[in-house]
């Protein structure tokens, strides 16, 4: 009864803020949260975080209920070995396994008391941890077992490509990679040199990935890691970024503080600031795919999107407009929230235009995107969240073929 009640309050949420670009998600937890995890692309996933707090989804993230867990104080990354095998860690080297799926869990022995920040297994059996003072660990026996050794730095992240090739992240900006499964390690350099807290990192494949870390810090590489450039040249925040997902080719997000929540849809040649209608600091990512998408962090704030963290885009009855025309917003001034309409004409019913939609700050910064993508001829409808911005004088400007406008807009709180 009470799982019930507690899906159609969240059904209730979700028809709220249904213009949202992510809706935040009501658990009743306040523990904040510092990883989440899904099985491949199912609706399956795990949460992580203070006071030993593990959350399980079966409905991607809509609906989440506690895991009964007692040890540990608070736990940092979490990976699916398999469909029913999970390992989490986190402070003073705690470590906890899963058989069934995150149901129950037992304490792995750990031969370290110091935080673990990365996990990664290669499959089951073979797996790499990584954490503060340079803590590197291997397990050839699904973590039963743990082989200790140290890195110069403090390490924040790990991905392993197989069980010889893998990468490293961490304090000061450093980057190491190994090719012999763990016994040696040694610096890849970034261009330009930075010496900024790298936070966390995924890859498309073997090749190809993206870290984040301090002052909003977005590096790239397309050759396996032994080069890294910066992605964001424009550097669309200075807010710390913690955690990235990378899950199919183009779609990049990555997540930080003060809500931040930046992607590309291009691989990294562009990105674009979402609002995630938070403040609070987001510690982890996980994409299932393009669309489906969840960020956890600060105070138990889940957040979910299933279209990418776009924003919806209402399309208003089937009139076909007679020109193109982008119409004040609603109200305006405004508190919060308005309503954007504009209309795409054609000269063909069947002929689409790619529209992009984007609003601007006082000094001609953009913002925010609202729409970019290919539209039918038809009146639309768009509702941007102003929340997260500070009150003032804003811009929205619509492109779409040869026609072009500007409308003013006043946010006052």
């Amino acid at each position: 009864m009470k799982k019930i009640f507690l899906t159609l309050f969240v059904l209730l949420l979700s028809y709220i803020n249904v213009f949202s670009q992510w809706e935040l998600q009501y658990t009743g937890y306040i523990n904040t949260l510092h990883g989440v995890t899904f099985y491949g692309n199912s609706n399956i996933g795990i949460a992580v975080g203070e006071q030993g707090r593990i959350l399980k989804t079966d409905d991607g993230g809509f609906f989440w209920w506690s895991v009964n867990l007692t040890i540990g104080t608070f736990y940092n990354p979490v990976q699916f070995l398999s469909q029913n095998t999970l390992i989490t860690g986190g402070y003073l080297g705690y470590m906890a396994k899963s058989t069934d799926g995150g149901d129950s869990w037992i304490q792995l022995n750990s031969p370290t008391t110091m935080q673990i920040n990365g996990i990664y297994f290669i499959n089951e059996f073979t797996g790499f941890v990584t954490g503060y003072s340079g803590l590197l660990m291997k397990t050839t026996n699904a973590g039963n077992n743990w082989a200790i050794s140290w890195l110069p730095y403090t390490m924040n992240d790990i991905y392993m490509f197989n069980e010889t090739t893998g990468i490293v992240c961490g304090a000061g900006g450093n980057i190491l990679k190994t090719t012999n499964g763990g016994i040696n390690w040694t610096p890849r350099y970034t261009n330009p040199p930075l010496s900024y807290d790298l936070n966390g990192m995924a890859f498309l494949n073997s090749t190809t990935g993206i870290i984040v870390g301090n002052s909003g810090t977005i590096l790239k590489t397309t050759n396996a890691g032994n080069t890294w450039k910066l992605a964001d040249t424009n550097h669309i925040t200075y807010n710390t970024l913690f955690r990235v997902s990378y899950p199919v080719v183009n779609r990049i997000t990555c997540v930080g503080g003060a809500g931040t929540i930046i992607t590309s849809t291009d691989g990294g040649n562009t990105w674009t600031q979402q609002n995630s209608g938070t403040y609070a600091i987001l510690y982890g990512v996980y994409f299932t795919d393009a669309n489906h998408g969840c960020a956890v962090g600060e105070n138990g704030t889940i957040l979910t999107t299933t279209n990418g963290g776009s924003v919806f885009v209402n399309k208003i009855g089937t009139t076909v407009p007679e020109k193109f025309e982008l119409y004040q917003n609603f109200p305006n001034p405004f508190n919060s929230s308005t309503k954007i309409k504009y209309a795409i004409a054609s000269s063909l019913k069947n002929e689409s235009s790619f529209v992009r939609l984007a609003i601007f700050d006082i000094l001609g910064k953009e913002v925010e995107i609202l729409v970019n993508e290919k539209q039918s001829p038809g009146f639309y409808e768009v509702i941007w969240n102003a929340l997260k911005y500070p009150t003032g004088i804003y811009f929205c400007k619509i492109v779409t073929g040869n026609f072009s406008d500007t409308k003013k807009l006043l946010y006052l709180k």
